[in-house]
């Protein structure tokens, strides 16, 4: 049985977007300055 509960996956998944959404603006960032 899965030991994880659905509050925890849920943040867990919250957590991985909000990670997503930092690297996608650190690389458009970092492009930006490149250019």
């Amino acid at each position: 049985m899965c030991s994880i509960t659905r509050a925890e996956l849920r943040g867990a998944v919250e957590g991985l977007q909000l990670l997503g959404t930092w690297a996608i603006a650190v690389s458009a960032w970092s492009l930006i300055l490149v250019a």
